[in-house]
């Protein structure tokens, strides 16, 4: 891969890093504790009483967010995954076949881990 595709593709997952981590500071607090690992915020929890439908309402966003955070958290590991083989100098390596990933693949997954053939089997 040449080095203008690599630094577009490098342009691409950070962008798409800065995203993931905007999305999970709207739905969570970031771990002190535990690195790249965000905790699902829950709005109301030392704020007045609520009734029973405001607090059932609350009690399932808080799980919604749990679930998405999740998600995001998983698709930024895998964005900081990617990144770092780049700086090791093994990005668009296939982790199973260990043949290259195609660039149109990287393209529209930059985290992907897998070539195609290997990610269909």
């Amino acid at each position: 891969m040449n080095k203008e595709k690599l630094a577009q593709l490098k342009h691409n997952l950070l962008a798409q890093k800065k995203q993931l981590e905007d999305d999970l500071s709207n739905i969570a607090v970031k771990d002190k504790n535990l690195e790249d690992d965000y905790d699902a915020k829950y709005k109301n929890l030392d704020s007045e009483p609520m009734d029973h439908s405001t607090e059932a309402l609350e009690v399932s966003n808080y799980q919604d967010n749990l679930s998405l955070e999740a998600n995001l958290e998983l698709q930024l590991r895998d964005v900081n995954d990617a990144l770092e083989k780049m700086e090791k100098g093994v990005y668009g390596k296939c982790e199973k076949c260990k043949g290259e990933i195609k660039a149109e693949r990287l393209e529209a997954i930059p985290h992907a881990k897998l070539c195609l053939d290997c990610a269909k089997s």
